[in-house]
């Protein structure tokens, strides 16, 4: 466990349910999706298009996330929510961010 001022972070809890996002798991990808940290909600996006979920509550949540600007290394969680909302024919990208483009061309495979 890791302490930060008063709030202790279970990372052995955050990886469980980032295992189950994974696994397909309806409710932990829901959880990752409004979760606070950007990297739960940036692997939610991902284990969404690894699992092939398209239900309509899933992908309104999606569509939420595009304008999200928390970034890992440059790219935001509103990067990959629009690639898969791309990918899944939903909106079609029409931006200019290389990483974005990337995304859509090689179907996530990152």
């Amino acid at each position: 466990r890791f302490t930060v001022k008063t709030n202790t972070i279970d990372f052995d809890a955050m990886q469980k349910i980032v295992d189950d996002m994974y696994n397909g798991d309806i409710h932990a990808i829901k959880t990752g999706l409004q979760h606070k940290g950007c990297i739960m909600r940036i692997n939610a996006i991902i284990s969404v298009h690894d699992n092939d979920i398209r239900q309509n509550d899933i992908v309104e949540m999606i569509k939420s996330l595009k304008d999200d600007v928390a970034a890992i290394d440059n790219i935001s969680v509103g990067d990959y929510a629009m690639a898969l909302l791309d990918l899944y024919g939903i909106e079609k990208y029409q931006g200019d961010k290389k990483y974005v483009k990337y995304m859509i061309k090689s179907n996530m495979d990152i």
